[in-house]
Protein backbone atom coordinates (compact mmCIF):
# COMPACT_ATOMS: atom_id res chain seq x y z
CA UNK A 1 0.00 0.00 0.00
CA UNK A 2 1.35 3.40 -0.97
CA UNK A 3 2.01 6.08 1.63
CA UNK A 4 1.01 8.74 -0.86
CA UNK A 5 -1.92 10.92 0.20
CA UNK A 6 -5.15 11.43 -1.72
CA UNK A 7 -5.82 14.94 -3.01
CA UNK A 8 -9.01 15.03 -0.94
CA UNK A 9 -7.05 14.48 2.28
CA UNK A 10 -4.99 17.70 1.99
CA UNK A 11 -5.80 21.40 1.99
CA UNK A 12 -5.04 23.00 -1.38
CA UNK A 13 -5.20 26.41 -2.99
CA UNK A 14 -5.31 27.33 -6.68
CA UNK A 15 -4.51 30.45 -8.66
CA UNK A 16 -8.15 30.91 -9.78
CA UNK A 17 -9.29 30.80 -6.13
CA UNK A 18 -6.63 33.35 -5.19
CA UNK A 19 -7.65 35.58 -8.11
CA UNK A 20 -11.32 35.49 -7.01
CA UNK A 21 -10.16 36.50 -3.52
CA UNK A 22 -8.31 39.46 -5.08
CA UNK A 23 -4.94 38.40 -3.68
CA UNK A 24 -2.74 39.20 -6.69
CA UNK A 25 -2.72 42.83 -5.56
CA UNK A 26 0.13 44.27 -3.50
CA UNK A 27 -0.77 44.77 0.15
CA UNK A 28 -4.07 42.83 0.13
CA UNK A 29 -4.45 40.12 2.77
CA UNK A 30 -7.17 37.67 3.63
CA UNK A 31 -7.77 34.83 6.07
CA UNK A 32 -8.74 31.72 4.11
CA UNK A 33 -10.66 28.92 5.85
CA UNK A 34 -11.27 25.34 4.82
CA UNK A 35 -14.03 22.97 5.92
CA UNK A 36 -11.59 20.90 8.01
CA UNK A 37 -10.90 23.94 10.22
CA UNK A 38 -7.59 24.93 8.65
CA UNK A 39 -7.05 28.70 8.51
CA UNK A 40 -4.26 30.41 6.57
CA UNK A 41 -3.49 34.12 6.43
CA UNK A 42 -2.52 35.02 2.86
CA UNK A 43 -0.77 38.30 2.10
CA UNK A 44 -1.06 39.18 -1.55
CA UNK A 45 1.42 40.64 -3.94
CA UNK A 46 2.05 40.90 -7.64
CA UNK A 47 5.21 38.76 -7.62
CA UNK A 48 5.05 36.88 -4.32
CA UNK A 49 2.39 35.52 -1.95
CA UNK A 50 2.92 34.88 1.73
CA UNK A 51 1.07 31.96 3.34
CA UNK A 52 1.38 32.28 7.15
CA UNK A 53 4.94 33.58 6.73
CA UNK A 54 5.99 31.15 3.96
CA UNK A 55 6.94 32.96 0.74
CA UNK A 56 5.59 31.56 -2.54
CA UNK A 57 6.91 33.35 -5.66
CA UNK A 58 4.62 34.01 -8.61
CA UNK A 59 5.32 33.80 -12.31
CA UNK A 60 3.16 34.90 -15.25
CA UNK A 61 2.56 33.65 -18.78
CA UNK A 62 0.67 35.45 -21.55
CA UNK A 63 -3.04 34.57 -21.72
CA UNK A 64 -4.66 33.68 -25.04
CA UNK A 65 -7.07 36.63 -25.10
CA UNK A 66 -4.63 39.18 -23.70
CA UNK A 67 -3.45 39.85 -20.21
CA UNK A 68 -1.46 37.31 -18.25
CA UNK A 69 -2.03 34.18 -16.24
CA UNK A 70 -0.50 33.81 -12.77
CA UNK A 71 1.29 30.66 -11.62
CA UNK A 72 2.66 29.81 -8.19
CA UNK A 73 6.22 28.48 -8.09
CA UNK A 74 6.50 25.36 -5.93
CA UNK A 75 8.87 26.20 -3.06
CA UNK A 76 10.37 22.68 -3.27
CA UNK A 77 11.03 22.16 -7.01
CA UNK A 78 10.57 25.72 -8.38
CA UNK A 79 8.13 24.66 -11.14
CA UNK A 80 5.07 26.67 -12.19
CA UNK A 81 1.90 25.23 -10.69
CA UNK A 82 -1.74 26.32 -10.62
CA UNK A 83 -2.41 24.43 -7.36
CA UNK A 84 -0.37 23.87 -4.21
CA UNK A 85 -1.11 21.50 -1.34
CA UNK A 86 -0.47 22.07 2.37
CA UNK A 87 1.44 18.99 3.56
CA UNK A 88 3.11 18.82 6.98
CA UNK A 89 3.16 22.61 7.32
CA UNK A 90 4.66 23.33 3.88
CA UNK A 91 3.03 24.33 0.60
CA UNK A 92 4.07 21.98 -2.20
CA UNK A 93 3.00 20.93 -5.67
CA UNK A 94 1.29 17.58 -6.24
CA UNK A 95 4.54 15.87 -7.24
CA UNK A 96 6.60 17.09 -4.24
CA UNK A 97 3.79 16.34 -1.76
CA UNK A 98 3.33 12.90 -3.38
CA UNK A 99 -0.39 13.42 -3.86
CA UNK A 100 -2.44 10.98 -5.89
CA UNK A 101 -5.86 11.53 -7.38
CA UNK A 102 -8.85 9.69 -5.97
CA UNK A 103 -10.58 9.12 -9.34
CA UNK A 104 -8.41 6.20 -10.58
CA UNK A 105 -9.32 4.32 -7.39
CA UNK A 106 -13.04 4.49 -8.20
CA UNK A 107 -14.49 1.52 -10.04
CA UNK A 108 -15.52 2.46 -13.60
CA UNK A 109 -19.20 1.65 -12.96
CA UNK A 110 -19.23 4.08 -9.97
CA UNK A 111 -17.53 7.01 -11.77
CA UNK A 112 -20.73 8.47 -13.28
CA UNK A 113 -22.30 8.58 -9.79
CA UNK A 114 -19.26 10.39 -8.42
CA UNK A 115 -19.24 12.80 -11.37
CA UNK A 116 -22.94 13.59 -10.87
CA UNK A 117 -22.33 14.29 -7.18
CA UNK A 118 -19.44 16.60 -8.12
CA UNK A 119 -21.64 18.44 -10.64
CA UNK A 120 -24.37 18.85 -8.01
CA UNK A 121 -21.77 20.41 -5.72
CA UNK A 122 -20.58 22.75 -8.48
CA UNK A 123 -24.16 23.82 -9.20
CA UNK A 124 -24.36 25.32 -5.71
CA UNK A 125 -21.71 27.92 -6.59
CA UNK A 126 -22.43 28.44 -10.31
CA UNK A 127 -22.89 32.20 -10.51
CA UNK A 128 -23.82 32.71 -14.12
CA UNK A 129 -26.73 31.11 -15.99
CA UNK A 130 -24.46 29.73 -18.72
CA UNK A 131 -22.35 27.92 -16.08
CA UNK A 132 -25.45 26.22 -14.71
CA UNK A 133 -26.60 25.29 -18.26
CA UNK A 134 -23.23 23.67 -19.04
CA UNK A 135 -23.25 21.71 -15.78
CA UNK A 136 -26.87 20.60 -16.25
CA UNK A 137 -26.05 19.41 -19.79
CA UNK A 138 -23.10 17.36 -18.45
CA UNK A 139 -25.35 15.94 -15.75
CA UNK A 140 -27.99 14.92 -18.32
CA UNK A 141 -25.33 13.15 -20.44
CA UNK A 142 -24.08 11.24 -17.39
CA UNK A 143 -27.61 10.23 -16.39
CA UNK A 144 -28.23 8.95 -19.94
CA UNK A 145 -24.97 7.00 -19.72
CA UNK A 146 -26.10 5.47 -16.42
CA UNK A 147 -29.46 4.54 -17.89
CA UNK A 148 -27.73 2.85 -20.84
CA UNK A 149 -25.48 0.87 -18.46
CA UNK A 150 -28.47 -0.68 -16.64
Amino acid sequence: MSSRKLETELVSISCPELRRAGLFVEGKSKLLRWSDGTCVLVRGGEYCLEFDGMQVPLSYTPANLGGRRPWMLCPECDTMRARLFLDEGAWQCRICAEVRYATPRIKPERRPHVQIARIDQQLTWARRPWQARVLLAKRARLEAKLKAMR
